[in-house]
């Protein structure tokens, strides 16, 4: 399951520039709005068990301080595992969406 290259050639460094700064457009005012929810909202009504969700109070412990776990290595795999499957169920559905549509060019 290889990516055709053919479709890099008409795709420029300018194209893939524009449409990230039109994401960036998109995401910097949600990303901002949204930190700013965290700290002056979710900070203010109270930590769950004491335990602060930004971590903004220096007296406080984090997570991995009140909790020393390590992630089990079966955990790890499964993590692993699902990631590379999702890439490449992702691999063969681009590749089944090229082969359609050369297949249905072909019918034309």
């Amino acid at each position: 399951m290889m990516c055709p290259s053919d479709i890099f050639e008409s795709y420029s460094f300018m194209t893939f520039a524009d449409q990230v700064a039109n994401l960036v457009i998109l995401a910097f005012p949600l990303s901002v709005a949204y930190t700013a929810w965290r700290v002056f909202v979710t900070e203010r009504m109270g930590p769950r068990g004491n335990v602060m969700v930004l971590g903004l109070d220096e007296s406080s412990a984090t997570y991995s301080e009140m909790y020393p776990q390590k992630i089990p290595r079966w955990t790890l795999l499964l993590y692993f595992l699902t990631g590379f499957g999702t890439f490449s169920l992702g691999l063969l559905a681009f590749d089944t969406y090229k082969y359609v549509k050369a297949l249905l060019m072909m019918v034309e």
